[in-house]
């Protein structure tokens, strides 16, 4: 047993906060209340700082850069009391995989040297429970995937046979505990999927009562079409709907608050987005390519890149974009690169700035992450008042080691917004953490996790002023202390 005593509690559920103590027994909270009394072997004096149900990140990306197999212990989403984490989103997860491929994964990283033992969603997670992880985990399983398993590199639409057999794959996927499926409608391989073939596809969703998470087609001029879209999909199949990493891109901010209007009339309807409050996003650098040549096999894009005629279209066809504000986050074969920005790379090697994002692709072989200063802070905070928001990192966990991406936009998500809402006069902190925690738990159909409560899983985030994680339990056990991982490997997988 261990007593947590003299804690200021936010339970998650959008209550006032309070001051207590809470016993968890067997990896259950058991107890809450004034327990200062009781005779108890461990006890944990926090001296006020606050505790909050471990925080249930609903949009990640530590598949789709494979940190889920390098840096097990996750780190970096525990040093922010992350406990809980989902993946195989924007239509691309780690199962099915039928040929050994990873269909729609280059999109972010190169799977080089992971051996893949499993063929679906079952495999996968016993194989990510064998191996341990630092978190719990749970994925969706990816749409853009099960067509890739089903056509290959072949990019057209799929026959009535071809529907019938990834409806079963989906199926399938959703009986092995997938959380419900995503799709990926801005990549190369979703935007000419149909309206009608989505449809489809949502049936054996609905009818499992699963989670349908979409990334949109267009974020930026085309975006409130892009919702409409959407809007008209998701009450036509009834399914829950989740739009992925819904943020006001710089420039684009009045396509963007229209479309927040549309979202916010369907606030009752089953429908709600995630998003990240932070300046930055983390992509993959071939994100800075145009569409019609950024997708696709590695070794087909290069040539495109090497070819004159086509190299001169790309480099003007990349958007105007300000070098000092992209940073390269993290590359495996040009490490000594990390932290600098384009503008450095650029004026080191007396090239244009887009020239750099060419040569870097070309020497990286598209195994480069960058951080890009696009998103509008301040829409992006109003964005989350909205009653369907999420707060969501849309980034993958991280040892420390990684100095690359140990960057403010991969580590204080979750303390910026608290700290916005503890002096905000729109939002309680305690709203904030349910954003956090009860209410992705709720989206997600995730039972006894993210509030304290008598009976649940003793998933418990202790956090200091600043609102960064000092003790974090899993099921009971601690796994994070001051400041580091215990290497304790505590995660769960979370299965519907």
């Amino acid at each position: 047993m261990l007593l947590i005593k003299n804690a200021k509690i936010i339970d998650g559920t959008g209550g006032l906060p309070f001051l207590g103590d809470v016993l968890v027994r067997d990896g259950l909270i058991s107890e809450i209340g004034n327990l200062k009394n009781r005779k108890i072997e461990h006890v944990l004096d926090v001296n006020g700082q606050y505790l909050i149900p471990g925080i249930i990140d609903i949009n990640t990306s530590s598949d789709h850069y494979f940190t889920l197999f390098s840096d097990k212990d996750q780190e970096s989403f525990l040093s922010q009391g992350v406990t809980t984490i989902i993946g195989g989103h924007c239509g691309v997860s780690l199962a099915p995989s039928y040929s050994g491929e990873f269909y729609g994964m280059e999109n972010w990283s190169i799977p080089h040297g992971h051996n893949v033992n499993w063929h679906g969603i079952d495999g996968l997670l016993k194989t990510i429970e064998k191996n341990g992880l630092g978190v719990n985990f749970g994925t969706f399983i990816g749409y853009n995937s099960v067509r890739g398993n089903i056509l290959g590199d072949q990019k057209r639409d799929l026959t009535i046979n071809e529907i019938k057999v990834a409806k079963k794959i989906i199926t399938s996927g959703l009986e092995e505990g997938a959380i419900g499926i995503s799709l990926g409608l801005g990549f190369i391989d979703g935007k000419s999927i149909s309206h009608k073939e989505i449809v489809e596809a949502l049936e054996p969703v609905k009818k499992m009562d699963r989670i349908f998470s979409v990334h949109l087609k267009n974020y930026k001029e085309n975006l409130e079409r892009s919702i409409s879209d959407i809007l008209n999909i998701s009450e036509s199949t009834g399914v829950t709907t989740l739009i992925s990493h819904l943020n006001p891109i710089i420039g684009f901010e009045k396509s963007f608050g229209n479309a927040i209007g549309s979202l916010s009339k369907k606030s009752n309807n089953k429908i709600y987005f995630d998003s990240y409050a932070s300046e930055w996003s983390l992509l993959p650098i071939q994100f800075m390519l145009p569409d019609w040549v950024k997708f696709g096999k590695v070794e087909d894009i290069l040539n495109k890149i090497k070819e004159k005629n086509s190299r001169e279209k790309i480099i003007s066809e990349i958007e105007y974009f300000n070098p000092q504000n992209i940073q390269i986050a993290h590359s495996k074969i040009l490490p000594h690169l990390e932290g600098k920005t384009i503008e450095d790379y650029s004026t080191n090697r007396g090239i244009s700035a887009k020239e750099a994002i060419l040569e870097l692709l070309e020497k990286s072989k598209f195994q480069m992450s960058i951080f890009i200063k696009n998103i509008n802070h301040d829409y992006a905070l109003m964005n989350l008042l909205e009653n369907n928001a999420v707060l969501s990192s849309n980034a993958p966990g991280f040892n420390f080691e990684k100095s690359g991406l140990n960057h403010e936009r991969n580590l204080n998500i979750f303390s910026n917004f608290f700290k916005f809402s503890e002096n905000s006069k729109k939002i309680t902190i305690e709203s904030a953490v349910r954003k956090t925690t009860s209410l992705p738990a709720s989206i997600l159909g995730i039972k006894n996790r993210g509030v304290i409560a008598k009976n649940f899983i003793a998933d418990i985030a202790i956090l200091d002023k600043n609102w960064k994680a000092r003790e974090v339990f899993i099921k009971g056990k601690k796994v994070f202390s001051e400041g580091k991982s215990l290497n304790k490997l505590g995660g769960k997988i979370l299965k519907k």
